[in-house]
């Protein structure tokens, strides 16, 4: 893809990531015409070289080795990562040694990229999650398939201490993002 096209893709995917995070539990178009782009897209908008990443899960050396060729950005071990991809939705509990940010820098909290299988409103074969919270209107439900229901367990314990906590994408392989900021409230249904 020349520079130009990928700074505009680049540009677009940050408009719709701030977008996710700014409506929680809306589920937006990621990489419509081509739905195995989305992780390199979500990658080269959000990691450069000046940022630190850990995987967590199955096929972490193949991801890792991704992230590096497409970011420059250097691995490091959870406790130090500024963003943690976790694939097939499961980190086992790893995510709770995710960095948290301080009271004077809340914004220095770890990014968690989730790759699950598929994101809908009205599905039946997946975990609900309820949200409430700063722009939620009321509550809202998602139906994430292919997501460890302790993944929402550990991330309620992660951002019980707001403003400390992670902000957390969740994207599927039809190329579909939703975002949730750490002052999302989350409830397994």
């Amino acid at each position: 893809m020349p520079a130009a096209n990928s700074t505009l893709a680049t540009q677009q995917a940050f408009r719709i990531l701030l977008q996710a995070l700014s409506h929680p539990g809306e589920i937006y178009p990621w990489s419509p015409s081509d739905p195995g782009q989305g992780l390199p897209l979500m990658l080269q908008t959000l990691l450069d070289h000046e940022v630190s990443f850990a995987v967590i899960g199955p096929e972490s050396d193949a991801t890792a080795a991704l992230v590096r060729d497409l970011t420059g950005s250097r691995l490091s071990a959870v406790p130090a990562a500024d963003f943690i991809i976790v694939t097939r939705g499961r980190s086992q509990g790893g995510i709770l040694a995710a960095k948290r940010g301080t009271l004077e820098y809340p914004d220095q909290g770890a990014t968690v990229i989730y790759l699950v299988e598929s994101l809908d409103r009205e599905g039946q074969a997946g975990l609900w999650v309820k949200l409430q919270g700063p722009g939620v209107n009321r509550e809202m439900r998602a139906m994430i398939t292919g997501l460890a229901a302790d993944e929402i367990l550990d991330l309620q314990k992660i951002n019980q201490e707001f403003p400390l906590g992670v902000d957390s994408f969740f994207l599927d392989r039809a190329g579909q993002v939703m975002g949730l900021p750490r002052s999302s409230l989350l409830e397994v249904q």
